[in-house]
């Protein structure tokens, strides 16, 4: 069976439950959409999906490690992950307890 793409679904989103229906061709279709934009990073709800570019890509420079750990809810931001690194640390931080 085939799933319908829908029209909101064709650009890519930042994150995949923000649509109003998600399958499984709304989830690849999305990936692909970005992928091919070099943006490999996607996020489903708290979960984020990495997709190797098989290229050097400039995501990983201070200024960008400086533009997440800045952000007190970094999902305000694109996926990435220093964005999950800083929820994870911000988690820790306000409980005072480890994982």
């Amino acid at each position: 069976d085939f799933q319908v793409v829908l029209p909101e679904q064709e650009e890519g989103v930042d994150d995949v439950c923000t649509l109003t229906s998600v399958n499984d061709a709304a989830l690849l279709h999305c990936i692909r959409v970005r992928y091919f934009k070099d943006i490999i990073y996607t996020g489903v709800a708290r979960t984020l999906i990495a997709v190797n570019p098989f290229k050097v890509l400039p995501l990983y420079a201070q200024d960008m490690v400086d533009k997440y750990m800045a952000m007190s809810d970094p999902s305000e931001l694109p996926p990435h992950i220093f964005g999950l690194c800083q929820d994870a640390i911000n988690g820790l931080r306000s409980k005072r307890k480890d994982q």
